[in-house]
This record gives C-alpha cells, sequence and structure tokens, in this order.
C-alpha cells in the first residue's frame, strides 16, 4: 500500500501511512500503535477491535 493508493481511495491526509487490511492486523495484534479505519470520504475512525479489521476498507497509522 502507497500514498498514492490511498489517495486514489479518496483519503488524502498527508499525516496518515496507509496499511493494507492484513497490515492493519499484524499491527493490532502486534503492537500497541493506534489503527485508523480510512473512509473514502477523506475521513477516519479508530479500530478497537480485531474484527473491525476487513477489507475493502484501507487502514493508516500517523506519522
Amino acid at each position: 500500500m502507497n500514498v498514492r493508493e490511498m489517495y486514489n481511495y479518496g483519503y488524502k491526509w498527508t499525516g496518515m501511512i496507509p496499511l493494507t487490511a492484513e497490515e492493519a492486523r499484524n499491527l493490532f495484534l502486534n503492537d500497541s500503535i493506534q489503527i485508523y479505519r480510512l473512509y473514502q470520504d477523506n475521513t477516519e475512525s479508530s479500530v478497537e477491535s480485531l474484527e473491525e479489521i476487513s477489507a475493502p476498507y484501507l487502514y493508516g497509522i500517523e506519522k
């Protein structure tokens, strides 16, 4: 996942590092980093449980 793909998806805040669902799951399970679900209307929400991480959404962590 890269920034260009994130922009094409519709999320454009440059303070976010984009992640795939698989990358987000791995970080959620192994680190104490806040994961965000990114939406195509340029908004995001905090992920609070592993069940919230699924395709077709993009995810991110703050830089």
